[in-house]
């Protein structure tokens, strides 16, 4: 069957993005990008950078299939700061790199590839030892690179549609995918293995975050450009969902 993808883009875009990028690429013409790979590590300029302790095995509370029982979204957080060790032992057990093969990162979700699309940005609101702002994790230092003072908290809030536990939350981690990264290899077909990643990854902030005692929920509905602007991203980067964490009432 002929389908005409110019007419089916004005009709359903996210159908037509879908015929676009099937495998063999039959539309593969219509990508006229090419980009080079921007590289695994990304670089910023940053007010200073935090070593993050090392990572305690002995902070986790939960065992898999304890973990797989008791989650689910939590949206109401009390007023309790997470510690810095606790914080550590998330970031690394959701995305730290755990080896290197052929030059390729390891890491502790799967990426399409091992090019490693995700980044964490994190907006720190109550944890202690640490100014309020914007940060990003650095897995391969496991360290945070101060971004912004303030209360960006607020400012995902505004732009979540005023979704309560987005302004409450300790932490909200701000998950942004680097499309060249994929798409350097990939081509039309990079954006579902991005989401793909991104999957992978909001799988193992709940699994982690509940193993750890805390709660989580993912965030899809919010303005995009408002975080994006607040991020500094490229055009190439974009956010994918908030994930907002923190202790709750059992």
């Amino acid at each position: 069957m002929s389908i005409d993808i110019s007419k089916l883009f004005i009709e359903d875009p996210g159908y037509a993005y879908h015929e676009l990028s099937k495998l063999p690429f039959r539309y593969v013409n219509y990508c006229k990008r090419s980009p080079s790979f921007p590289g695994f590590d990304k670089k910023l300029s940053y007010i200073r950078e935090i070593k993050l302790p090392k990572p305690e095995e002995e902070l986790f509370k939960y065992s898999v299939p304890e973990v797989l029982k008791i989650r689910r979204s939590i949206r109401e957080f009390i007023n309790k700061p997470l510690s810095i060790n606790i914080l550590s032992t998330l970031l690394y057990y959701i995305a730290g790199v755990k080896d290197f093969e052929w030059g390729y990162p390891i890491r502790m979700f799967p990426s399409a590839g091992a090019l490693n699309s995700p980044e964490i940005y994190l907006s720190v609101n109550l944890v202690e030892d640490l100014d309020k702002g914007l940060y990003h994790y650095n897995p391969f230092k496991h360290a945070l690179e101060f971004l912004i003072h303030g209360d960006i908290n607020r400012e995902l809030y505004n732009a979540s549609l005023h979704q309560e536990y987005v302004l409450k939350a300790p932490i909200d981690i701000i998950l942004t995918a680097v499309y060249d990264r994929t798409m350097s290899k990939y081509s039309a077909r990079a954006y579902r293995y991005i989401l793909l990643d991104a999957g992978h990854l909001g799988m193992n902030i709940y699994i982690v975050s509940t193993a750890l005692g805390l709660g989580t929920v993912c965030v899809g509905a919010f303005e995009d450009d408002p975080i994006n602007k607040v991020l500094n991203l490229s055009r190439y980067e974009f956010v994918l969902a908030i994930y907002p964490i923190g202790y709750y009432k059992r």
